[in-house]
C-alpha cells in the first residue's frame, strides 16, 4: 500500500473539499429566504429554476445540447437526481433536517458495500474505519434530531442515501468511459434536466408571489449557480480524480461545515458532541489521507 497521494490525486480531494464546503452553505441560503417568507419547497424549487436558467442557454451557445440528450446524462438526472432531490425533501419535511442529514450520509456505507461487492475491491481496513468514523461523525453533529418515527419519512431518507451513493458510483463509470466529457457541461446538463420535476413542486405548491423577494431571489440565484452548479462540477472533477469511495467520505465535511457557519453567523450554540463529531469527521479524512489505498487516488 502507498501512503503518498498523486498529486492530482491531491487536487481531487481539495476540489472535493470546496464543493462540500458550497454545499454547507444551503442552509445558511435558505435560512435567510425562510425568514422572508419563503417555503423549504419554494427554496428548493427556486434553485432548480434558476439552475435551469444557467444551464440550458450555455448549453445551447456551446452546442453541447447533444451531451444533454445523451443516454447516460438523461438517466442520471431523471432516475438518480431528481429523486435524490425530492426524497431528501420528503425526509426533511417528515423525519426533521437531523435525522434526514444522518441517513443521506449513509452514502459512504452503500458505496464501500457496492466497491466490495459489485466490484470486488479488496476490503480495506483503513477505508472501512474511516467511513464508520465520519457516519458516527455525522450522527453526533445531529445528535439532538428529532426522533419522530414516520416510516415514509424514514424510507425517504434511506433512499436519499442510497440515490447519493448511486450518483456518485454512477458519475464515476460515466466519466471513466467517456473521457471526452467535460465536468462543467456535465454538471450543467445533468443538475439543469434534474431541476425539471423539482421546479413542478413550486407551480403546485409554492406561491409564485415569493419571487417578488429580493433576499428570496438572491438565495435562490446563489443556491443555483454556487451549489447548484459550480459546487457539482468541483464534486464531479474532483471524483474522476480520486474515485467514489474516497469521494462520498470526503463530502462528509459538509455538515461539520454547517456546524461552523451556524456558530459564526447564527450564534448557534457548539456543544461537546458536535465538537467531538466534527473532530472524527476531519480523523476520518486523515486517515483517508495517509492509508487508504484506493486504486484512482494512490500512485
Amino acid at each position: 500500500m502507498v501512503l503518498i497521494l498523486k498529486k492530482d490525486g491531491i487536487k481531487g480531494l481539495l476540489s472535493v473539499y470546496a464543493a462540500a464546503v458550497l454545499w454547507s452553505t444551503i442552509g445558511v441560503a435558505a435560512r435567510y429566504a425562510y425568514t422572508h417568507g419563503a417555503s423549504a419547497i419554494e427554496v428548493t424549487a427556486l434553485r432548480a429554476g434558476f439552475v435551469m436558467v444557467i444551464s440550458l442557454p450555455y448549453l445551447g451557445v456551446k452546442r453541447r445540447l447533444e451531451t444533454l440528450a445523451s443516454k447516460e446524462v438523461l438517466t442520471a438526472s431523471t432516475l438518480i437526481v431528481a429523486p435524490f432531490y425530492l426524497s431528501y425533501l420528503i425526509a426533511v419535511d417528515l423525519i426533521g433536517v437531523g435525522l434526514a442529514a444522518i441517513l443521506l450520509y449513509t452514502a459512504p456505507i452503500w458505496v464501500y458495500a457496492y466497491n466490495i461487492l459489485i466490484q470486488h475491491e479488496r476490503p480495506s481496513t483503513m477505508g472501512f474505519t474511516a467511513i464508520i468514523l465520519a457516519v458516527f461523525g455525522v450522527i453526533l453533529l445531529n445528535r439532538d434530531a428529532s426522533l419522530v418515527v414516520n416510516n415514509l419519512g424514514l424510507i425517504a431518507g434511506l433512499a436519499s442515501g442510497l440515490l447519493y451513493a448511486t450518483l456518485i458510483v454512477y458519475m464515476e463509470k460515466l466519466m471513466s468511459r467517456n473521457r471526452e466529457l467535460n465536468e462543467l457541461e456535465l454538471a450543467l446538463s445533468v443538475q439543469g434536466l434534474a431541476s425539471l420535476p423539482i421546479l413542478m413542486l413550486l407551480l403546485t405548491f409554492g406561491k409564485p408571489v415569493i419571487l417578488l423577494n429580493p433576499i428570496v431571489l438572491g438565495a435562490g440565484v446563489y443556491l443555483a449557480l454556487m451549489t447548484g452548479v459550480l459546487a457539482y462540477y468541483l464534486f464531479y472533477w474532483g471524483l474522476r480524480r480520486i474515485g467514489s469511495l474516497y469521494s462520498s467520505v470526503a463530502a462528509t465535511l459538509e455538515p461539520a461545515m454547517a456546524i461552523v457557519w451556524g456558530v459564526v453567523l447564527f450564534s448557534e450554540k457548539l456543544g461537546f458532541e458536535k465538537i467531538v463529531g466534527g473532530g472524527l469527521i476531519l480523523f476520518s479524512q486523515i486517515i483517508l489521507r495517509l492509508g487508504y489505498s484506493f486504486r484512482q487516488a494512490f500512485s
